[in-house]
């Protein structure tokens, strides 16, 4: 056990394997944790301690970015409001500003991709970012009318260039467009947490369209 602090939630691994970054909403905080040595390090604040409807915020989906173990993206609520906010913190410390989505952006799901300097952020809308040193540029932003990832199914999966999700569709991973649906019968779209294996070509799904169990 490492003890990391308050309702330590959000989770997310370095690239190397080194460190975790664990989001505290209690503390309205992310934590960073040696893995080699087993202990909770750096600490630093999202702007508050904790709270209903997001204020202060809290971590709703935290991603390392690749080769660089003490940096990590952190997608946030703004408070009271239904807009979303996405950053890097290096060793704490916000880069450049953070980038503020549209209504209904809030995103609680975030990919990245080091060889394109890419950050893919799904929700209620799906934006995606190009970072550098000086921070993050929006890139493109997914059509309207889609759920790419919810508080309940906040797991997406881009392989061959397809954007997986849990509500049963697939999306072009750059620009969120829909390219197909999958049904378990008729109408009724199959939906629940999902992998695709591309090596078998095939996708996988605990479906749970029918019930509110799996």
């Amino acid at each position: 056990p490492i003890p990391v602090g308050s309702e330590p939630d959000q989770l997310a691994i370095s690239s190397d394997g080194t460190i975790l970054w664990v989001g505290l909403d209690g503390a309205s905080a992310v934590r960073q944790v040696n893995l080699t040595t087993g202990t909770a390090g750096l600490q630093f604040s999202l702007g508050g301690n904790g709270g209903v409807y997001q204020n202060p915020p809290r971590a709703l989906a935290l991603a390392a970015l690749p080769g660089s173990p003490n940096s990590v993206i952190v997608a946030t609520q703004t408070p009271f409001t239904y807009e979303g906010t996405v950053a890097i913190f290096d060793n704490g410390v916000l880069r450049g500003t953070a980038t503020a989505t549209t209504v209904n952006g809030i995103f609680y799901a975030l990919l990245t991709n080091g060889a394109r300097s890419e950050i893919y952020a799904g929700g209620g809308a799906y934006q995606t970012y190009t970072y550098n040193s000086s921070g993050l540029t929006p890139l493109a932003t997914g059509p309207s009318g889609f759920t790419y990832a919810s508080s309940n199914s906040n797991e997406m999966q881009i392989a061959g260039g397809t954007l997986y999700t849990d509500s049963g569709k697939a999306f072009d991973a750059e620009s969120g467009a829909l390219l197909g649906t999958f049904y378990v019968s008729g109408t009724t779209v199959a939906q629940g947490p999902t992998v695709a294996d591309t090596t078998l070509g095939l996708v996988f799904m605990l479906d749970s369209s029918s019930g509110s169990t799996y």
